[in-house]
């Protein structure tokens, strides 16, 4: 699998490494693997599976919608990874 590297801010990270322990992820990387798939899952794009050298026209379609919720602000921040769940839930 491809690595992928970012930076956040510490008090993100402890809230990170908090719910990683809570929830009982292996590691960071199983948490943001199960964050990426809960999105993207949503979309009905299995990232997981896809071994593909060029991304999909889904995937590239999921990136280009991302980017424009990101820039119009449509997000949210949540305190558990519960309130996530639950509002994945809500959404359907």
């Amino acid at each position: 699998m491809p690595i992928i590297n970012f930076t956040i801010p510490p008090a993100l990270l402890k809230k990170i490494e908090e719910e990683v322990r809570k929830q009982g992820f292996s590691s960071k990387a199983e948490f943001f693997r199960h964050c990426a798939h809960l999105y993207f899952g949503s979309m009905q794009i299995d990232l997981l599976e896809e071994e593909e050298d060029e991304p999909s026209d889904e995937l590239i379609e999921a990136m280009r919608v991302a980017q424009e919720e990101y820039a119009s602000g449509k997000l949210k921040a949540y305190s558990s990874m519960d309130e996530l769940i639950e509002d994945l839930h809500d959404d359907e």
